[in-house]
């Protein structure tokens, strides 16, 4: 059927041999010769193959192309939906860049204490002890101890953005009156900031929150919302959260499934009006007693909303 507001799938690889890219999580990416020149879109030409995006919608697609190709790609959602063509790339050539991409991180590299340098945005800068902080296995790690706090930061000065990615928790708490957080954080200067979060409960249920912290006090901008969603010691975690102006939107849910259309969470709040960094950041209840726990982010986004 016609595109419901679905983008286009990206390339952030493309040879003669291979092509690797991103789009929905689970969709069906299809790649077609196009006639076009390079930044246009089509117009299709051959049908080349198609590839299934996975969970963390990281797609790939084995293929025999020769230098100089041009391409183009389209994705089919869940749902049955399909999105316009994606802008046509040079086979052997770098892909632009996506023109709505501020910054991401796909933690494709190994970089031990510290996160590093993101795929885009610049080094990340951590809050707390470097040496709980790694890249290993696609994922940015960090270990946190019971009633510890930690955080990573990307210094993209920016007040509206679209923030995406995905987040786990390598085990559940065993205590049932501890819980386990992760935080999406946006316009961050200093100890100001808001901070959306996504809480597991013991029982693997998931409850988010919209927040701020405004010198280091933190408060809620709306009170917190069970969303139905049940996860797993190591089970995935995708959220999105959306600033324009005054307007706050947030989601979660499991990686396994399609991206909601509608949001968990929505407010306005103008208490933290001034651009600033993006972050991710992590705290487990200080009477969890099987710490330290891992929580690891993958597919980091940040885009113009």
């Amino acid at each position: 059927t016609a595109n419901h507001g679905i983008q286009p799938p990206a390339f952030t690889s493309v040879s003669t041999t291979a092509l690797v890219g991103t789009a929905d999580p689970n969709s069906i990416v299809e790649v077609y010769r196009a006639s076009r020149a390079v930044g246009a879109f089509g117009l299709p030409t051959v049908f080349i193959g198609s590839a299934s995006a996975g969970p963390d919608g990281i797609w790939a697609m084995a293929v025999s192309l020769p230098n100089s190709d041009r391409i183009t790609a389209l994705q089919t959602d869940v749902s049955g939906d399909t999105s316009q063509l994606a802008s046509n790339v040079l086979v052997g050539a770098p892909p632009p860049p996506q023109p709505d991409l501020i910054a991401s991180d796909d933690f494709e590299r190994t970089v031990s204490p510290g996160w590093g340098a993101a795929t885009q945005g610049g080094a990340w800068a951590l809050i707390g002890a470097e040496t709980d902080f790694s890249v290993s296995g696609g994922l940015g790690r960090m270990n946190i101890a019971a009633n510890v706090t930690r955080e990573a930061r990307l210094p993209i000065n920016r007040a509206d953005v679209n923030l995406a990615g995905q987040v786990s928790f390598d085990r559940l708490s065993a205590s049932a009156s501890a819980s386990l957080f992760a935080y999406i954080v946006a316009r961050a200067n200093d100890n100001t900031c808001y901070r959306t979060t996504i809480r597991v409960a013991s029982s693997g249920a998931v409850y988010i929150k919209m927040t701020k912290s405004l010198n280091n006090v933190q408060s809620d901008v709306r009170p917190e919302i069970n969303t139905g969603v049940l996860t797993t010691g190591g089970g995935a975690l995708r959220f999105r959260f959306r600033i324009v102006a005054n307007h706050l939107q947030f989601r979660a849910w499991n990686a396994t499934g399609p991206e909601p259309t509608t949001w968990n969470s929505e407010a306005d709040d103008s208490s933290v009006p001034a651009a600033g960094s993006v972050g991710l950041r992590a705290y487990i209840s200080g009477n969890t007693p099987n710490g330290p726990v891992q929580v690891s982010f993958d597919n980091y986004e940040v885009r113009v909303p």
